[in-house]
């Protein structure tokens, strides 16, 4: 099989989870319409406090707080152990980017329509967002790589932290799920908020909010952007680039 390629310029006129403007059979666009709200319902929704090990200690307990779908969905399925080959994807992310892909994709801002674009609209953004929220657990969580000949213990291969490395496809899929809420994250780096979420929606689209605290894990060495931005190819066959600033936003993939 050759390896896939993707490339595209985003700029609010990339792929889109659903037209509804588009002349099609309006059963079938209510069909359409309602699949996307349920898989939106789903990831968007949170997971009770006790019931997943949230806090990777080993347990599942009370002590485990609640967490967002997508979050954990993204990045919280991990294990710290060395034994471990799971990475939270069997196929480095790709099925589980497209969903995401598709669900987060927000929708031109509707005042005639307000009362219904108003729940879809902040589910896509906050999707996004818990996207590259769980993205950077992924990063943060320190996998023990056991390496006795390098004398070294840590969750790096060739630079790049391990969940990255071993998730090249959701790596690539990155770029498209954050590329139309760049403007949103350039605007919440300027301005701290106390929640991790979404804000706005009342004359425009939602925004991704975030505290300074998750500021700081995105942007810092071992943070969201500076993964997306490695050139360090994951492996010899399979190379993405990801290109992310608050102009121009694309992804490249091999070449055919």
């Amino acid at each position: 099989m050759r390896p896939y390629a993707r490339h595209v310029h985003l700029d609010g006129q990339g792929p889109r989870a659903l037209d509804l403007n588009e002349d099609i059979d309006p059963t079938l666009k209510a069909a359409d319409r309602a699949r996307l709200d349920s898989v939106q319902k789903f990831l968007d929704s949170n997971i009770p406090t006790g019931m997943v090990d949230e806090n990777h200690d080993g347990l599942i307990d009370d002590n485990d707080r609640s967490v967002n779908m997508t979050r954990y969905l993204t990045g919280g399925r991990l294990s710290p152990s060395a034994l471990s080959e799971y990475f939270g994807f069997r196929d480095g992310g790709e099925q589980f980017g497209k969903v995401i892909q598709q669900a987060s994709m927000p929708e031109q801002f509707d005042p005639d329509n307000h009362d219904e674009w108003h729940p879809r609209d902040k589910k896509a953004t906050s999707i996004a967002a818990n996207f590259m929220f769980g993205y950077q657990d992924g990063l943060d969580l320190h996998h023990e790589i056991n390496d006795s000949a390098f004398h070294r213990n840590d969750d790096t291969i060739d630079g790049r932290d391990i969940f990255g490395y071993r998730n090249p496809r959701l790596r690539s899929w990155a770029g498209l799920i954050m590329g139309p809420h760049v403007e949103g994250i350039t605007a919440s780096f300027s301005q701290d908020s106390s929640h991790n979420g979404t804000t706005g929606g009342a004359i425009d689209n939602h925004w991704i909010a975030m505290t300074s605290e998750m500021r700081h894990h995105l942007t810092g060495k071992n943070g969201f952007f500076t993964d997306l931005a490695s050139t360090t190819p994951p492996s010899t066959t399979t190379a993405h680039r990801v290109t992310l600033t608050t102009t121009t936003t694309r992804v490249a993939g091999p070449l055919p």
